[in-house]
């Protein structure tokens, strides 16, 4: 009987309290108590500006390379916002924010993506409009569920929440900001992890709980700033963040086709501006998606109606395209049969045969009826996995800040080598290609470079 009586009172007290929790395969479980702000996060990720970022994956074509990293801006923004709650916990011993400070901030966190496109980064290079504009009309733009629930919730708050959004926003503290956007935030935490995680790479782990077991504010400086016994976490952060770089998102793989994917939605909207008929460029192509490279500019219910499943039924539109080219890398992309490339990242600075390598590079490709434009593409991705303090780069706000044993507060660089050898730009220079045009580029090459 008393075992009985135990069921029933939990039971009631299950029933009696709105409760809900996602299970996260990164941070575990996420609980959302019965309280105004997590009732409101709660209804922003049911909202449907939200519900599309189920279709828009977290590390675009990385899936290529990495069969498990499909996961999506939906999971890695919902774990940003556990995140930001954590940083949140913990300041909240040493500062007393508003119920509106704190709703503002989680929400932000969530929302931060919110306007990501397809294939998110390589689609702004299409388009030249950064996923922040975007993110920032949403949540501002009336009529969108996101702006309702937001503004239901307070007058004020879509603009509260857009501040977080844009550079060098005002009248907010900057320890607050610095949970969303710095060089230690709750995005950077999130990704490095479950994209460490998803694709199945160890070079992303490291230890954010203890990180942010040691945050601190400084209240005169209005920052954040780490106990000393954070150090060695932090400086493994940093090299996770490194790594990560290295060998996932600027994998070759990847990049061709990113690479092959902006050639082909470029040459398509080109086509289309110089009056190319949609039935024979891209025949069967989803109608969103023939709006969105015919328009100028897109309204926020248009730019909404694209995600990564329509850019791929684009794609493979193209496969029955007139246009050769279209129809190449349509297919290739669908079966992926990438652009192969030649890694000239050692030779690049310092060999002047890199100039003479590029003539006879674009001279072969002529020869052949190439187009270097289309069919030999430069790449040189780069990263900074930390960027110590230039009063003319950085804000002072982005850095990371180490309180010694005795009191005394110094920038991370001041504090650990190992992180003053994260400051230099890594850059990788590859030039890629049709896989057909391998051997010659590869010859090339090879009798340039090998002296």
């Amino acid at each position: 009987m008393p075992i009985l009586l135990a069921i029933y009172f939990v039971k009631s007290k299950k029933t009696s309290n709105w409760q809900k929790v996602i299970r996260d395969p990164v941070h575990g479980l996420i609980h959302f108590e019965d309280n105004k702000v997590d009732r409101l996060i709660f209804d922003l990720i049911n909202t449907r500006e939200f519900q599309r970022l189920r279709r828009i994956k977290q590390l675009g074509m990385s899936d290529m390379v990495f069969p498990g990293a499909s996961h999506t801006r939906f999971a890695h923004s919902i774990g940003v916002m556990h995140m930001a709650r954590k940083f949140l916990s913990q300041i909240k011993r040493e500062v007393k924010l508003s119920e509106n400070e704190e709703v503002a901030l989680c929400a932000a966190a969530l929302l931060h993506d919110i306007g990501h496109g397809p294939f998110s980064h390589t689609f702004e290079k299409v388009t030249d409009q950064k996923h922040e504009f975007w993110s920032v009309e949403i949540i501002m733009k009336k009529g969108t569920d996101v702006n309702k629930k937001l503004s239901a919730f307070g007058k004020s708050l879509p603009a509260d929440v857009a501040k977080y959004l844009t550079k060098n926003p005002k009248g907010l503290h900057g320890y607050l900001v610095q949970i969303v956007s710095s060089q230690m935030d709750a995005d950077r935490f999130d990704y490095l992890l479950r994209d460490s995680l998803c694709t199945g790479t160890d070079y992303g782990r490291f230890d954010p709980y203890w990180l942010i077991n040691h945050v601190h504010v400084d209240s005169e400086k209005d920052r954040l700033y780490l106990h000393h016994k954070a150090l060695h976490a932090a400086e493994t952060y940093l090299y996770a963040r490194h790594h990560m770089y290295k060998s996932v998102y600027f994998h070759k793989a990847t990049r061709s086709a990113e690479i092959m994917a902006r050639i082909a939605l470029v040459r398509f909207r080109n086509l289309l501006g110089n009056g190319g008929n949609v039935s024979s460029l891209a025949p069967g192509a989803p109608a969103s998606t023939t709006i969105a490279f015919e328009k100028h500019k897109l309204s926020v219910e248009e730019y909404l109606a694209l995600d990564d499943g329509v850019i791929w039924q684009l794609f493979r539109s193209f496969e029955s395209s007139k246009d050769s080219l279209l129809k190449k890398l349509g297919s290739g992309l669908i079966h992926r049969q990438l652009y192969k490339s030649t890694d000239v990242s050692s030779e690049f600075s310092k060999n002047p045969d890199i100039m003479d390598f590029q003539d006879k590079a674009s001279a072969i490709l002529r020869k052949k009826h190439r187009d270097p434009e289309t069919c030999f593409i430069k790449d040189s991705p780069s990263d900074t996995p930390y960027v110590g303090y230039q009063p003319d780069k950085e804000e002072p706000s982005s850095l990371i800040f180490v309180e010694s044993p005795f009191g005394k507060m110094s920038e991370l660089t001041d504090y650990s080598p190992l992180a003053g050898s994260m400051t230099q730009k890594d850059q990788i220079v590859r030039y890629h290609y049709p896989k057909e045009l391998r051997e010659d580029i590869q010859n090339l090459a090879t009798q340039l470079f090998s002296k």
